[in-house]
């Protein structure tokens, strides 16, 4: 069994990657990310997954996407009922979806309490848990914040704080021999409006998702994806996004609070199907792993994604006209 392997040295020249060992993927590994909305979003856009499945189609690698919006180290945002049921729910979470290779990226919302000893106190508690749970795993760093201008606060001493977790996490990495991955270069704070990569100065927009596929892979050591927005590429990313959707019912499922919590009462009697999804999202991977090995030119055109940019929403010419004449009356 052949096992990529990433040379640190470069790396820890680039100050990309820090570890005392390779980061290696093994074939069949199923890959797991685990964090808050910089993870979730990576399942709603795609290009990470399958940046990382075309570039190691051989290896027949899976992935599960457990990103939950604004959680923190304490799973915090996974207590949806109760909010100290969170961090149980957090490593249940990661132990259901059986990770061989985990990437954890938090720090993005803890940065807004400014306080990397307790961030470092907590993280270190689970990390000592997954040990336990995951054979391997990778820490990833947040990204930085860009600068939008007023009306939006200057994001210079947010910024700040997101670089002083980030050291901490590497310190953490160094600490636990793991490997540590650096994305503080991936976002500019200044860049000009028309090469922004967020939507809100926060989240990744499609752009911004597009550009850490490209990222991630030269920072793993691996060659960028030319084909990651050819018709192949597309194609591949549309059922990785339909099995991401089929995953996250099966282990998020909208109305949990009636199916599992306080209310099953009403509606728990559906429990009973959410099992069903689990054979969808195998089926899906199936179709996954027939494109990857179908010719090029049997694939279909696709639609070209729209953006997610709100900027690049424009009012049709009558509606412009009619604000001209609206009138809102005094009360």
């Amino acid at each position: 069994m052949r096992k990529l392997l990433i040379p640190l040295a470069l790396s820890l020249i680039a100050d990309s990657i820090h570890a005392d060992e390779t980061i290696g993927f093994k074939k069949h590994d199923r890959v797991v990310f685990a964090g808050g909305t910089f993870v979730e979003r990576m399942a709603r856009f795609g290009y990470l997954e399958t940046a990382l499945t075309l570039a190691m189609h051989d290896k027949y690698l899976t992935f599960r996407n457990l990103g939950w919006s604004a959680d923190t180290i304490r799973g915090e945002s996974r207590g949806y009922d109760k909010p100290q049921s969170g961090y149980a729910n957090l490593l249940r979470n990661i132990r259901q979806a059986e990770p061989t290779l985990l990437f954890l990226a938090y720090g993005a919302a803890e940065s807004w309490e400014a306080d990397t000893v307790k961030f470092t106190t907590d993280y270190q508690r689970l990390l000592d848990e997954l040990k336990t749970i995951v054979p391997r795993m990778v820490l990833v760093s947040p990204i930085l914040q860009e600068n939008w201008a007023k009306p939006m606060p200057d994001p210079r001493k947010h910024n700040d704080d997101l670089k002083a977790y980030a050291a901490a996490i590497k310190k953490l990495a160094q600490k636990n021999a793991l490997p540590y991955l650096n994305l503080l270069d991936l976002v500019k704070p200044d860049a000009p409006k028309t090469k922004r990569l967020t939507m809100n100065s926060l989240q990744l927009n499609d752009a911004g998702h597009k550009r850490l596929a490209h990222v991630f892979l030269e920072k793993l050591g691996l060659p960028t994806r030319k084909d990651l927005e050819g018709q192949k590429g597309r194609q591949i990313r549309n059922l990785i996004k339909a099995k991401n959707d089929l995953y996250f019912y099966s282990w998020r499922p909208q109305n949990q609070t009636y199916i599992y919590s306080f209310r099953k009462h009403e509606q728990g009697r559906h429990a009973k199907d959410i099992p069903k999804f689990g054979p969808l999202v195998v089926k899906m991977e199936q179709s996954i792993r027939s494109e990857l090995e179908s010719r090029s030119h049997k694939i279909p055109p696709t639609r070209k994604d729209r953006s997610f940019l709100w900027e690049a929403i424009k009012p049709s010419g009558k509606a412009l006209q009619d604000a001209k004449s609206f009138h809102v009356p005094d009360d």
